[in-house]
């Protein structure tokens, strides 16, 4: 049996960074490939474009487990089409050709919206490119490999340090800026939120006890944006000039099930929007 060794594709960024600490954390063996090194992780660092077929041919082959962070939203938006359809193509083959296990991590807003409780076994609606992008990518694996092979996490926001993109990073720059808000819909918008250090925990737990399937990880903590604006307001003593525009929300779930995910690795999250927040402000 091959001594476990994990290739994280995409690693450079927000989520991969944080893979890397639990992994050199337990000393477990690993490489992470993009287009440019991380200063100081050069030693662990492979050069990899998923969109180029030839680049596949020369990556080392002894790993037992690849995980997929490439597909995120991206500019210009046709490389976020590119990596969740070539990319994947492309991934797919290299995992399948070498017998590898294969982690994608993919998005909740493979739902779209409902009003009804969704799980794992819920039909896929997305509602926004992004969404249809990664419910294509899940579509391509779960038709390309074998189903012991593979596991999909839907993860949902993730927030902590360092964190450039998403609402948390907007809504805490407008704050220290006093800058206005706008949103393009109601505020009634519900966000699951998951902590980037307990998101990486367990997808590191996955890759070295490795069960198939696909998953729903959503963090512990559920806020609709009117519900933020009133947690940021309480902890920083401001009132921010907030505007909403008078239509319903995309993407907009009632409630998304986690059950599956809690029972197969009984992981206890460590982290607390409210918590983390506090320590922003």
């Amino acid at each position: 049996m091959k001594d476990k060794k994990i290739l994280i594709i995409g690693g450079a960024g927000f989520l991969g960074q944080a893979l890397m600490k639990p992994l050199l954390k337990n000393g477990i063996s690993f490489f992470y490939a993009d287009s440019t090194p991380i200063a100081g992780m050069e030693q662990y660092f492979v050069s990899l474009n998923v969109l180029e077929t030839n680049d596949f041919v020369n990556l080392e082959t002894d790993f037992t487990t690849v995980i997929n962070l490439t597909g995120q939203v991206s500019n210009p938006s046709n490389l976020c089409l590119e990596l969740n359809t070539k990319g994947i193509d492309n991934i797919i083959d290299f995992v399948k050709k070498n017998d590898l296990n294969f982690i994608q991590v993919s998005t909740i807003s493979v739902y779209g919206s409902s009003i009804d409780e969704v799980n794992e076994e819920s039909k896929l609606n997305p509602e926004t490119s992004y969404g249809s992008l990664k419910a294509m990518a899940e579509y391509l694996i779960q038709n390309k490999l074998s189903k012991d092979k593979f596991s999909i996490i839907r993860l949902s926001n993730l927030y902590g340090d360092q964190q450039p993109k998403g609402v948390l990073a907007y809504l805490l720059r407008s704050l220290k800026q006093n800058d206005d808000i706008f949103f393009n819909n109601d505020g009634l918008l519900k966000r699951y939120f998951l902590n980037v250090e307990d998101a990486s925990n367990l997808i590191i737990q996955l890759s070295t006890h490795f069960k198939s399937g696909v998953y729903n990880y959503l963090g512990n903590d559920v806020y609709s944006i009117k519900e933020l604006i009133n947690l940021l307001e309480q902890k920083s003593n401001k009132t921010l000039n907030v505007f909403y525009e008078n239509s319903k929300p995309w993407e907009n779930l009632a409630n998304v099930s986690s059950t599956k995910i809690d029972v197969a690795f009984g992981y206890k999250y460590q982290h607390t929007l409210n918590e983390w927040l506090t320590k922003q402000i």
